[in-house]
């Protein structure tokens, strides 16, 4: 870390410090050193407002990345189309891009910390999913030391005071029904007090008919008129029902052990309808599970069986490989022991000829110009060999035809300049 920054992170923990170069020397394997030097910095700007952190980011195609994330809390500017968002805070996600410094952080609203009353104010500059786009992203150049992390919150902090990210929700539309379904319980409550009108609105009709006999009968009961009392107290007895009602027996209130005996039985007689109701239940659930457990554990055994085979015959192939590798590796040390025998045979015969070993009679020829002859041979022999080899590997499809084709070339090449240098030499030895 260079000396003009040392007094700017300061104020950052060394647990921090020691944490953000540990992640982002895992995660950033392009340039971490710049990574970490300007999230640090970030850091160090906006102690107040952002805290690091990693978590797996989810981008537009469904691939998920770990990747190093600045949040916090910006405070919005207060305007004048929503006066109440003066102390409101924005909340921010930085996603440091691993690609950094070649691509540009992307930012997004904090989606689960907005508020319930709160929602994203769609726009130019945002978008439904709460990605903010920001007008520094469109010329981005990663030569360039202007474009980091630093001027991308600063420029964020601009267009969160200039414009409204966020937006209060409207109020929901439910409440005006309640106003309109007020009236309705007015309308149907009518309805009862005319029944009780027109019932003791019946009865007159009745009293009507003595009004016959009251010429003879007046006489003797001056007392008696026309409103006579029997019809108002037709409703009371009407009321009476309303009063008897019995109480619904509750199966489960424990009181009604205490209550008369009718009570008792038939509390009891519920309690063992629902005992018997249970055990039915229970039989009915055992068995289903019997029967689950019957069709699926042959299955169960003839797969394990399946994989027992697979397994023993992955095994028995695995030792046929281990035994074959072993009988080859013992005749490659029968043959390397016969090939040094020789070998000291001939350097013993060489000794008591007294030549050396640089002057093999099979090395050396009568002439220079045909020791390189033997050379050129042997190089244009082994460069045969080698596409012959080749030409049998693309056959089992062990190399593609490009390589086939690029090596065969070179080889090719090669082979025509030792040619060239045989029949040079051929013709020399010929004149």
């Amino acid at each position: 870390m260079s000396n003009n920054h040392s007094g700017i992170v300061d104020n950052i923990p060394k647990s921090v410090i020691d944490w953000l170069f540990q992640n982002v020397q895992k995660i950033y394997k392009i340039d971490p050193r710049t990574t970490f030097h300007d999230s640090l910095l970030t850091l160090s700007m906006c102690k107040e407002n952002l805290r690091p952190r990693t978590r797996v980011f989810i981008d537009c195609k469904g691939k998920s990345r770990l990747l190093l994330c600045l949040y916090g809390k910006f405070n919005h500017i207060q305007t004048q189309e929503d006066a109440t968002m003066a102390s409101n805070e924005v909340p921010i996600l930085i996603w440091i891009d691993d690609n950094y410094p070649l691509t540009h952080p992307q930012c997004f609203m904090d989606m689960e910390n907005i508020g319930d009353e709160w929602m994203i104010n769609v726009g130019k500059h945002i978008d439904a999913n709460g990605q903010i786009y920001l007008p520094f992203f469109q010329n981005w150049d990663d030569k360039d030391s202007q474009y980091n992390i630093i001027n991308t919150v600063k420029e964020l902090q601009i267009l969160i005071s200039k414009e409204m990210l966020l937006r209060r929700k409207q109020p929901l539309l439910p409440p005006k029904t309640r106003g309109t379904s007020l009236p309705q319980p007015t309308t149907t409550a009518p309805p009862p007090p005319q029944q009780q009108q027109t019932r003791p609105s019946e009865p007159p009709p009745i009293p009507a008919r003595p009004q016959l006999p009251l010429s003879t009968h007046q006489e003797s009961s001056p007392s008696v008129s026309l409103t006579t009392p029997p019809p108002p107290r037709r409703p009371a007895q009407l009321k009476k029902p309303s009063v008897i009602p019995q109480p619904v027996v509750d199966l489960m209130d424990s009181d009604l052990l205490t209550t008369s005996g009718t009570g008792d039985s038939m509390h009891q007689t519920h309690i063992n309808e629902l005992s018997q109701l249970l055990n039915q239940l229970e039989l009915v659930e055992q068995d289903t599970v019997n029967q689950v457990r019957d069709t699926r554990l042959p299955k169960i055994d003839q797969a394990i069986g399946q994989f027992q085979d697979t397994l023993k015959y992955e095994n028995d192939n695995l030792q046929t490989i281990k035994s074959q590798l072993q009988a080859n590796k013992e005749v490659l040390i029968h043959q390397m022991n016969e090939l040094a025998q020789l070998e000291s045979e001939w350097s013993q015969k060489y000794v008591m000829a007294g030549l050396e070993d640089e002057d093999h009679p099979l090395q050396i020829a009568e002439t220079l110009g045909l020791n390189q002859l033997y050379d050129l041979m042997s190089q244009d022999m082994t460069l045969d060999d080698t596409i012959a080899i080749l030409s049998e590997l693309l056959n089992k499809n062990r190399i593609t035809l490009d390589i086939f084709i690029r090596k065969t070339r070179d080889l090719a090449k090669q082979q025509f300049m030792v040619r060239l240098h045989i029949e040079k030499i051929y013709n020399m030895l010929n004149q």
